[in-house]
């Protein structure tokens, strides 16, 4: 079994699970898709939940080495460097490019949490523990630098909740916003002009608190 077989069965488990969720998939249409036996991925994987969890992983990691923004976070401390506001902007346009892929559509992986939104499995609390609270915690953490000392804690939160939602909308409604929004383009002009709209109206409501 070499890596080759693995990342074949990871890349057609990321697809399928995508495109399906974890219930609907099953490990036969993922060997079937990836030219692989089941014996495969029982050896690489343990179990179709292993698998699953790694594809989560491999689809993450893939969305962070495509985004430019998180080449730009060389420290990984969110951009820390930069002015609170900076640091906005440059989040909900890192959460829109991982929401969408370079072509406008949606990505593996917000395709992957939109159905674990919907139908969670434990794989989502270990994605929360990996990476989605810890992220949520430092956009908490821009937010609350961004409305000073005196803004109340829940307020600020519900903020960025919201913000997070809206960064995670576009790929829910990619494919039918252009018959709802004639024009409107999720390339990378179309997703900065997004990201810009989003930062600029919590900026707002962030100072109102």
């Amino acid at each position: 079994m070499d890596e080759t077989t693995k990342n074949r069965i990871l890349t057609a488990a990321v697809g399928l699970f995508a495109g399906q969720g974890f219930a609907a998939t099953s490990v036969r249409q993922i060997c079937e898709a990836a030219e692989a036996n089941v014996a495969s991925v029982n050896y690489h994987f343990g179990s179709k939940r292993g698998l699953y969890d790694a594809s989560l992983d491999y689809a993450r990691a893939r969305s962070n080495e495509s985004n430019p923004l998180v080449e730009l976070d060389t420290h990984r401390d969110f951009w820390s460097d930069h002015q609170p506001v900076e640091r906005l902007q440059h989040f909900t346009a890192m959460m829109i490019d991982h929401a969408l892929t370079n072509e406008g559509k949606p990505s593996d992986l917000s395709r992957m949490m939109i159905h674990e939104m919907l139908d969670p499995t434990p794989a989502f609390e270990r994605q929360v523990e990996l990476s989605i609270g810890r992220v949520f915690d430092a956009l908490v953490a821009i937010c609350r630098e961004v409305a000073g000392p005196d803004a109340k804690l829940a307020d600020v939160r519900r903020i960025a909740m919201l913000v997070s939602a809206q960064c995670l909308y576009p790929a829910l409604i990619a494919s039918s916003m252009p018959q709802l929004y004639p024009g409107l383009r999720f390339d990378k002009g179309g997703r900065r002009q997004l990201a810009g709209a989003i930062a600029s109206n919590t900026l707002l409501s962030l100072k109102a608190l």
